[in-house]
């Protein structure tokens, strides 16, 4: 990541592209439409996930 005139130049979580971090880039920090979309799909069919402690209605089911 570099700072240059224009805003701050960040990588495309996605593709790696190069994206300047400034209210022109509609789709920072991704570099397109397409990549956004991808991250966004990857969420929701849960390919990326939060680690942390399982809630009590994901382990096995109540017996009473």
């Amino acid at each position: 990541m570099a700072e240059g005139e224009k805003g701050l130049l960040v990588k495309c979580p996605c593709c790696g592209a190069a994206v300047r971090w400034q209210p022109a880039a509609e789709f920072r920090p991704f570099c397109s439409r397409r990549c956004r979309d991808q991250d966004l799909l990857a969420w929701a069919t849960e390919a990326y996930r939060v680690v942390g402690e399982p809630n009590e209605s994901e382990g096995s089911p109540d017996t009473t």
